[in-house]
């Protein structure tokens, strides 16, 4: 599974933590893999929203529940 830039960029940040809280190889790579699916996904839905064309993007905690 290639990594993207922002998990590369990222990789610093998660050694360090990794070194800081004496985590395991297992650990480290499960945060590594963990921060890219994330990123997927982020990114998933940023291109779907974009794909839609709705004419502005509003969350459910914006909306007017109460009427």
């Amino acid at each position: 599974m290639p990594y993207s830039v922002e998990t590369a960029s990222e990789l610093p940040e998660l050694f360090r933590k990794a070194e800081q809280a004496s985590w395991t190889y297992r650990e480290l790579v499960q945060e590594i893999v963990c921060f890219e699916l994330r990123k997927r996904e982020e990114k998933s839905i940023q291109k779907r929203l974009k794909w839609a064309k709705f004419p502005y993007h509003k969350t459910l905690t914006e909306f007017n529940l109460s009427d």
